[in-house]
């Protein structure tokens, strides 16, 4: 028998795929497979090069960020270690910590007065309350009030409108709306401080979310602990390393083995990225690689959702064709065909997903075709063996009682 392109078999397989591929989020919902359901949904094929593939030692620093840890820092000394950092005249300062009023007054001065003689100080405040309904934060929490006064603030959440804690963080949020109106990210109010022509690049793109072009950890920015500055006397190459450029102040104690698992993030850089073991990066780490990500323009360009669908609507349907007409023809060799084409088109949409990821900065999200091919070939003889010939005796008896 001649099997036609277009015929009813190949359409209703097809639709067979995509009924199941449908059915399959309520599937995952069950209890016990609800880790598995995680696990798979927060992997993505170009965490394998990022993690594993990608040739690190060909990245270079990116001199022109300055981490700095001051997790320890009281007020007096973070007073202080303003006063000495604004010496070496960076082009912008960011201070994550939300700053909160002494009990000594004196010391307040001292803070309130280091926070005003820093010139480009962006001030990092925390949205809170995500209200779905109206789509906004209800909360935006702010430093008091006598350190905000004519500074900058920007929110520094990595995880937004709803998004669990454990997740990885891969995009970072351009904008948000609170009841007071929108606002940004301090990662994006440090950028249009240091190059006004990077944020109008961002805001061309007109995206509120973009993903994130992560360069390394903390060894890929300058980085230094608060203590270095306390020092007599101070390094002469700290001028150099610090004189406009972009010093970013935070808690990243790097160093230390007994982490605080709360101050860390999952990232697609992690080497564990099929499951779930100790989140490597700090908040501040995060926000180095997204302000490194907007100044240097290394946006990536995202695949639509209705691409990824035709894509796999495409390839599945072929799947059919190739799969009934080798049924018909010569039987013995379906099992053999039906595993290499599998086999072939997962090997070249994973290759063709790093290559386009690493070398053209596009996302080709594959996923749907993926799954499309993967199901294919078990819908196939189920649809031809059982599906098929239940539906035909099925229509057979109807249609005779009909008759009757």
């Amino acid at each position: 028998m001649q099997i036609k392109f277009f015929n009813k078999d190949i359409i209703l397989a097809t639709a067979v795929v995509y009924m199941s591929m449908a059915l399959l989020p309520m599937l995952l919902n069950i209890k016990f497979l609800e880790p598995f359901a995680k696990t798979l949904s927060d992997f993505q094929i170009t965490d394998i090069w990022l993690s594993e593939l990608q040739q690190k030692e060909f990245i270079t620093v990116d001199t022109g960020i300055v981490i700095v840890n001051i997790k320890d820092l009281d007020n007096l000394q973070l007073s202080a270690l303003l006063g000495i950092i604004n010496q070496f005249e960076p082009k912008v300062v960011g201070l994550e910590r939300i700053l909160k009023r002494d009990s000594n007054s004196d010391i307040n001065k001292l803070l309130v007065n280091a926070v005003s003689q820093s010139k480009n100080l962006v001030l990092g405040c925390e949205l809170k309350d995500w209200n779905p309904e109206d789509r906004e934060y209800r909360k935006n929490l702010k430093s008091d009030d006598e350190f905000t006064s004519a500074k900058i603030s920007g929110f520094t959440n990595l995880f937004l409108e709803g998004t669990e804690r454990n997740s990885t963080v891969r995009e970072f949020s351009v904008r948000e709306t609170t009841p007071k109106g929108t606002e940004y990210s301090f990662a994006f109010r440090i950028a249009g401080l240091y190059n006004p022509e990077s944020v109008n690049r961002l805001i061309k793109r007109g995206n509120k979310t973009e993903i994130i072009n992560y360069r390394s950890n903390f060894s890929k920015f300058i980085f230094l602990q608060a203590q270095d500055f306390f020092v007599e006397p101070l390094p002469q190459e700290y001028s150099q390393l610090i004189k406009n450029k972009i010093v970013l102040l935070g808690k990243a104690d790097v160093f230390n083995k007994s982490h605080n698992i709360e101050d860390l993030y999952f990232t697609p850089l992690d080497s564990n990225y099929t499951g779930r073991y100790i989140p490597s990066f700090y908040g501040l780490e995060i926000q180095a690689n997204i302000i490194s990500t907007i100044v240097r323009g290394c946006f990536y360009f995202a695949m639509p959702g209705w691409a990824g669908f035709i894509t796999g609507f495409v390839l599945c349907y072929l799947n059919f064709y190739i799969f009934f007409l080798i049924s018909e023809k010569k039987r013995e060799w379906y099992e053999i065909v039906s595993n290499l084409t599998f086999l072939g088109e997962s090997i070249g949409l994973l290759y063709l997903t790093i290559l386009l990821y690493s070398n053209y900065n596009f996302e080709a999200r594959l996923s749907i075709p993926l799954l499309s091919i993967a199901l294919s070939v078990f819908v196939f003889e189920i649809y031809k063996d059982s599906v098929k010939p239940l539906s035909i005796k099925a229509y057979n008896s109807f249609f005779r009682r009909s008759i009757r």
